[in-house]
């Protein structure tokens, strides 16, 4: 129980300050309401009917597990599709969910597994009885694992190959077989060594997460730093009217003032992030395949000409420049024409590596004087 409570404390906070980033678009989005629904769907049937089912040790206690699992099994089934709304391709994320979950089975044995070892918990049970009632489901848990993670390497495998963090995963990977058949398999009998062996799987388990999912990309630097900074920023100043008439929006106090110019420092400094990155995970692919390049796409024009995208971002550097002398001297105007200049940078850029495709965006583009 201490380790449940302590792991659903941890993802809850970690979410939160994931759905800060951006709540405006989470929100709006029916898979992360989705995911959210079933979150608290299997957290509250898991404190009531699952711990009752469990005290009362009742023959109903498997179909109550089964409920708990698929309760469970939908969230990340809803995560996954948060970044695929909208998209008319559903095998890829449909595969990719079934491949977490089978991971988030497979991990969840191996934690119980590894937790009984160390004597850290579920000491109700002997070694041998633990292991050898998960060894078929931990079996299961892993081959689709494997088989799913085969098909969606398949889909991407030039993308895969040239990503280290893929390589490192899969070393780690080795390690832990390693790990099982020369330690864990014959050393129960020996404390210490038992200890040893479960503390080296759940670091390298832990290995696995942080290679699979690698360092930031430029999606990522883009989802949590330019996007929620440019559309706070382009909604400070502005012209509204509607039935009640013309009303204008700005900055008045300085508390306001000194906002804006945070949010401008963070789009000056974006370009140092975005330079060196990969353009985003092989399993980010696009909602609008017909008009939006994919991953691979975006990254050969990364690869074949990295100076032009440079250039790109400085002028996003210098249009956030010029935003912040217009805050320095409190002018809304001359604020108005930088955050213009924002707008242009940003959509030279999207033009060229986001949907290049888009005849009606590049159309427009030229209407608005958009340069290359």
């Amino acid at each position: 129980m201490p380790w449940t409570l302590g792991g659903l404390s941890l993802a809850i906070f970690s979410g939160l300050l994931l759905f800060s980033i951006d709540p405006e678009a989470y929100y709006i989005n029916p898979a992360f309401r989705f995911k959210m629904l079933f979150l608290l769907l299997a957290i509250a049937f898991y404190y009531t009917m699952v711990r009752k089912a469990t005290a009362a040790d009742s023959r109903g206690g498997s179909i109550v597990a089964c409920v708990s699992l698929a309760l469970w099994a939908l969230v990340p089934f809803g995560g996954v599709f948060i970044g695929f709304l909208g998209s008319t391709e559903y095998a890829y994320p449909v595969l990719l969910s079934v491949h977490i979950v089978a991971l988030v089975l497979l991990g969840g044995m191996v934690v119980v597994t590894d937790l009984r070892l160390l004597g850290a918990g579920i000491r109700k049970y002997s070694v041998p009885d633990l292991m050898n009632g998960l060894r078929v489901p931990k079996r299961i848990a892993f081959g689709l694992s494997a088989v799913s993670g085969a098909v969606l390497f398949g889909a991407n495998a030039r993308q895969y190959s040239s990503n280290p963090w893929f390589w490192m995963k899969i070393a780690l990977l080795a390690l832990i077989g390693a790990n099982y058949f020369i330690f864990r398999r014959t050393l129960y009998d020996d404390t210490g060594k038992r200890k040893l062996a479960s503390g080296l799987s759940l670091l390298l388990w832990a290995g696995v997460i942080v290679a699979a999912r690698g360092p930031a990309t430029v999606k990522d630097v883009m989802h949590s730093m330019v996007d929620p900074n440019g559309d706070f920023l382009f909604q400070s100043v502005q012209t509204i009217e509607d039935e009640h008439g013309t009303r204008e929006i700005a900055p008045h106090t300085d508390a306001e003032w000194e906002n804006v110019r945070q949010r401008l420092m963070v789009l000056r400094d974006a370009p140092n992030f975005l330079q060196g990155r990969r353009a985003a995970r092989p399993t980010d692919r696009s909602k609008n395949p017909e008009v939006e390049s994919e991953p691979e796409e975006i990254q050969q024009l990364l690869d074949t000409d990295g100076w032009t995208f440079i250039r790109r971002a400085q002028r996003l550097r210098d249009a956030a420049s010029v935003a912040m002398k217009a805050v320095d001297a409190k002018d809304k105007d001359a604020l108005l024409l930088g955050l213009d200049g924002i707008d242009k940078a940003c959509e030279s850029c999207h033009l060229r590596y986001w949907y290049p495709k888009d005849k009606r965006a590049q159309e427009a583009a030229k209407a608005d004087g958009i340069v290359e």
